[in-house]
């Protein structure tokens, strides 16, 4: 690295917000038992960002699992969706 003069650069560690207030617990009804019958049985859903050019946007996708097919989606600047 010496020789090419290039230079190593760390990222500093990202500092994570405490949580103000308790999270609501949720059961896990599934359990892992992903063996769906029939349609509409189950739906499970995905929340993650995405890039909309110059501000990032919540994609919201819901799937049926019998089907494997998405059901639904929207796409908000607001994660009050």
């Amino acid at each position: 690295m010496k020789k090419l003069e290039l230079v190593n650069y760390k990222l500093p560690k990202h500092a994570y917000k405490k949580a103000n207030r308790e999270h609501i617990v949720i059961s896990n009804s599934l359990k892992r038992q992903f063996a769906v019958t029939e349609t509409n049985q189950v739906w499970s859903g995905d929340v993650t960002f995405v890039s909309t050019g110059n501000r990032w946007a919540y994609l919201v996708v819901v799937i049926d699992l019998f089907a494997q097919k998405p059901i639904g989606w929207v796409i908000s600047h607001s994660p009050n969706i």
